[in-house]
């Protein structure tokens, strides 16, 4: 599977760049994928903000096919920042019974 080097971080990458390698990583990984693989839960708003943050520079297709920039029409729109740290603790309820956790490894 693709890895990023341990010289670079993502913070050093355009949008454009992560969205392709993450892209290029995932392939390979359900390229590879096997039976007794790990998986890693990612809550959905954060994973929303990261598509919103890795396609903002890609243009959009109208109804009649024309294309433009999606931030276009704002004049002096700010480009969206990177999103923090990814925070599943909304994935964990403190109220479930301790027997709900059973065959599961919280990291």
């Amino acid at each position: 599977m693709a890895e990023m080097s341990a010289c670079s971080s993502s913070s050093d990458l355009t949008p454009e760049e992560e969205r392709l390698m993450i892209r290029d990583i995932v392939m390979a990984a359900e390229a590879n994928t096997k039976e007794g693989d790990t998986f890693y839960l990612i809550i959905q708003r954060w994973w929303q903000y990261w598509l919103e943050y890795v396609n903002q520079d890609q243009p959009v297709i109208t109804n009649n096919g024309s294309y433009f920039p999606e931030h276009c029409d704002s004049v002096g729109s700010s480009t969206l920042k990177r999103p923090s740290a990814i925070d599943n603790s909304d994935l964990i309820y403190d109220s479930a019974p301790e027997d709900s956790t059973v065959g599961m490894e919280l990291h």
